[in-house]
């Protein structure tokens, strides 16, 4: 199965996001707390299938992460989630157009979210 990348700067997000996953049968899961750490992990481990990211987060943000990791994917962006609590429509306009597939406002519910994330990565994990 394909490797799942987790990258928030909350850790308690990161651990909720893990949970759930694991809990619907994921078990390659990687965690970064900010982009630059993303893209390291990007670059090191193969097979990142998917990737569930918030927007802000320090040293490299969630927009300049995608851009990176759309130029070392060949032009692309392996299927990727935004959860974050940005509301703004024209930061979610720029993230669609780098490829972003959906956007999930925080504060999360997880009993919802459980479902919703394991149906929508099942669906575009290679």
């Amino acid at each position: 199965m394909s490797k799942i990348l987790v990258v928030d700067d909350s850790m308690t997000i990161r651990e909720m996001l893990r949970e759930v996953l694991e809990g619907h049968g994921f078990s390659s899961i990687f965690e970064a707390g900010d982009g630059q750490e993303a893209i390291d992990i990007f670059r090191r481990e193969k097979d990142i299938g998917f990737i569930i990211t918030d927007c802000h987060m320090p040293i490299i943000n969630g927009y300049m992460m995608c851009e990176v990791i759309c130029s070392l994917n060949n032009g692309s962006l392996p299927p990727m989630l935004i959860i974050t609590a940005e509301a703004d429509i024209k930061i979610r306009e720029k993230f669609k157009k780098l490829g972003v597939i959906g956007w999930i406002m925080k504060p999360i519910d997880k009993a919802i979210l459980g479902p919703l994330l394991a149906d929508l990565v099942h669906q575009r994990i290679k």
